[in-house]
């Protein structure tokens, strides 16, 4: 009896060990941050810079050409 005992407490600690390995390897999945429907029309600030220094870029380099 002790042996079946001991038997399944090792073959439950290696499935908990198993399930607690296969869940270390899953990325956690990433929500998404709540935003105000507000907001919505507003233009992100690093876009719109982002933009300008593409146009730029693009300008600068057609000189160049």
């Amino acid at each position: 009896l002790n042996e079946n005992v001991r038997r399944l407490r090792r073959v439950t600690r290696e499935a908990r060990e198993r399930q607690a390995a296969k869940e270390r390897n899953q990325p956690t999945p990433v929500s998404g941050l709540w935003k105000s429907k507000q907001y919505d029309t507003v233009q992100s600030k690093v876009k719109q810079r982002l933009d300008e220094v593409i146009t730029l870029f693009i300008s600068n380099l057609i000189d160049l050409i």
